[in-house]
C-alpha cells in the first residue's frame, strides 16, 4: 500500500508488483477482488523499457501506460561547470510557506498523477501542496527547502533531502512566468552550490522526462542520466475520487 498518497486522496492507492505468475483471467479478477476489499482504486506498477515481457504482462492485466521516470545522477558536485548567477538562493523561512504552497498547487503539469488522463487534476495538485506542506512545516539538515524571491514572496522553490555527502533533489517548481529564464535556472544551479558549501558531494534526483526544461537545466548542470522506467496505472471500479465529506483540508499530514 502507498499509505500517504491514501491520506491525501481519501481513497486506497498500492503498489503492484510483477510476480513469477502469468498474466490470467483469474490474476486479473483477483487483482479487482483485493481492490474492492481494501478500498484500493488505483494499482501503480513500473517496468524497464527494455523488458518486453514485462510490459506486455501488465497491460494484459489491464495496466496502462500514463509516464516514464528517469534517474539523473551527479557524481561530484565540483563537477558543476555552470556559471553562477547573481540570483540570491536561500534557506525557506515560515512567512515564506503561503507562496511555495501556492506555487506547489499551480506549477506542475508532468509526473505520473498528472499525465494519467483518468485521474483528478485537483487531487494531482493536492498532492504536491501537501508535500510541500509537510516540507515547510518540518524543517531540518536533513530536509531542506530553498527559494528564490523575497522573504515572504518566494518565486521558486527546491525541496532536498541531505543524507550526509549525498542529497537527494526531490521536487522542484517556479512560479510559470520564471519557465527556463534565469531565475528558474539559478534555483537548480543555486541550491547545489549551496549543498556543495553545507559539505555534500554528490546528487541524485528522479524526474519524468515529458518535462524538457527539467532534463536540459540537469543537463546544463553536468548530471548524467540512467535507469528509465516505465510508469504504469490501473483504475479499479469507480472514480477516483475520496468518499463524500473526505475533502480534507491541506494540512500538511504525512
Amino acid at each position: 500500500m502507498c499509505p500517504w498518497d491514501a491520506v491525501i486522496f481519501g481513497f486506497g492507492v498500492a503498489e503492484y508488483r510483477l510476480g513469477a505468475a502469468l498474466p490470467s483471467a483469474g490474476l486479473r479478477n483477483a487483482l479487482l477482488s483485493w481492490s474492492t476489499a481494501t478500498g484500493t482504486k488505483l494499482l501503480c506498477s513500473r517496468a524497464r523499457p527494455e523488458d518486453a515481457q514485462s510490459l506486455a504482462s501488465l497491460e494484459d492485466l489491464d495496466f496502462r501506460f500514463v509516464d516514464m521516470a528517469i534517474k539523473a545522477s551527479l557524481p561530484s558536485l565540483e563537477q558543476i561547470r555552470a556559471p553562477a548567477t547573481s540570483v540570491p538562493v536561500r534557506r525557506a523561512l515560515p512567512e515564506d510557506r503561503e507562496g511555495v504552497l501556492r506555487i506547489a498547487g499551480a506549477a506542475f503539469h508532468s509526473g505520473r498523477y498528472h499525465a494519467d488522463p483518468l485521474f483528478p487534476k485537483d487531487l494531482a495538485h493536492r498532492r504536491y501542496q501537501t508535500w510541500m506542506a509537510a516540507a515547510m512545516d518540518s524543517p531540518s539538515e536533513a530536509d531542506q527547502v530553498f527559494v528564490v524571491g523575497k522573504p515572504g514572496a518566494p518565486r521558486g522553490f527546491f525541496h532536498v533531502a541531505v543524507m550526509g555527502e549525498f542529497a537527494h533533489m526531490k521536487l522542484a517548481a517556479a512560479d510559470a512566468e520564471l519557465g527556463s529564464g534565469l531565475e528558474g535556472y539559478a534555483l537548480y544551479e543555486g541550491t547545489l552550490r549551496k549543498l556543495r558549501e553545507a559539505g555534500v558531494r554528490r546528487a541524485e534526483a528522479v524526474f519524468s522526462p515529458s518535462n524538457p526544461a527539467v532534463m536540459n537545466l540537469y543537463a546544463a548542470l553536468g548530471f548524467r542520466f540512467a535507469e528509465p522506467e516505465v510508469i504504469f496505472h490501473r483504475h479499479a471500479t469507480g472514480a477516483c475520487r475520496p468518499k463524500a465529506g473526505d475533502d480534507r483540508a491541506i494540512q500538511g499530514e504525512a
